[in-house]
């Protein structure tokens, strides 16, 4: 299975993610630290693992999304030594042009399927759940590590 699998859904990541790239302002990665500072306050060590990219990366990264105004930095009110980064309101104003977006570019992609191919997407979407949740562990640690 893995075999027919992964193919299909490399080329379905790859395919999203370029068009995704040209149909919105900022770059995929910075769209997905957009997406996961939507909770709320993250440290830079939490975006760099939710996004699989080094500290420096993200600390890089921050600091172009800070200068454009999309996210700011503040105090830990919990540890004075940490700092967390957060959305400002333009950044919040980016993330729902981006979902927009998203979800636009999705639908489109879903319209050119046929309703059997439709009905078969939906009755896999809950064993896709299942297989993105046994991504991880407890706590968000990956079940296996790149080698390389």
């Amino acid at each position: 299975m893995a075999l027919l699998l992964r193919p299909v859904l490399t080329a379905i990541t790859v395919s999203w993610r370029r068009e995704l790239s040209g149909a919105v302002p900022v770059s995929v990665s910075q769209a997905q630290i957009l997406y996961a500072l939507s909770p709320g306050p993250a440290h830079i060590s939490q975006l760099a693992r939710a996004n699989g990219i080094t500290g420096p990366s993200a600390t890089v990264m921050v600091g172009r999304m800070e200068a454009a105004g999309l996210v700011q930095r503040r105090s830990d009110p919990n540890d004075g030594r940490s700092v967390l980064v957060e959305l400002t309101a333009s950044g919040q104003a980016l993330l729902a042009e981006v979902s927009t977006t998203r979800a636009e570019l999705l639908r489109a992609r879903l319209e050119t399927l046929s309703r059997e191919d439709l009905a078969t997407l939906a009755l896999a979407i809950p064993a896709l759940e299942h297989l993105q949740s046994a991504w991880e562990r407890p706590g968000g640690a990956p079940i296996a590590t790149r080698r390389g």
